[in-house]
């Protein structure tokens, strides 16, 4: 991670676009998504689990947010 938060330092402005910013530190806090379901998944979902994680991240989308596992 320490390479990646170099690299955006480095490479993008990203104070100029607070929706990026916060998108990056997101997925550099958290991880990508997949990696943040499977988190919230735990290591043996139920049906039931799985339904939960997907209703909230649909709420996610609808809403224009990023999932961040509980």
């Amino acid at each position: 991670m320490k390479l990646w938060n170099y690299l955006i330092k480095e490479t993008l402005e990203i104070d100029d676009d607070p929706e990026v910013a916060n998108a990056l530190r997101v997925i550099l806090t958290y991880g990508n998504l997949s990696k943040r379901i499977l988190v919230a998944l735990g290591e043996k979902p139920s049906k039931h689990r799985i339904k939960q994680i997907y209703h909230q991240l649909a709420i996610c989308l609808q809403q224009g947010g990023m999932f961040i596992p509980d």
